[in-house]
């Protein structure tokens, strides 16, 4: 009826007390991020980016792998 997979209502369940103690505010559980594995490329890519957004340069999600991957090389 809404369009959501069974896999999604299963994990909600599992989560029903952790997801009705959260604030409204937040969009999701802890736990679900990675931490950065290459602090110096991290930091070129987000000068890159920043030069390029201030130069009115449009930055796609694709443009940033390339070019995180171009200095990790």
């Amino acid at each position: 009826m809404f369009g959501i997979d069974r896999k999604r209502v299963r994990e909600w369940s599992q989560n029903e007390e952790k997801l009705n103690k959260m604030a409204k505010s937040r969009k999701r559980i802890a736990g679900g991020w990675h931490p950065v594995r290459y602090m110096d490329i991290d930091n070129e890519v987000l000068r890159w980016f920043s030069e390029r957004r201030e130069a009115g340069i449009i930055v796609t999600g694709k443009s940033l792998q390339r070019e995180a991957l171009r200095l990790h090389k």
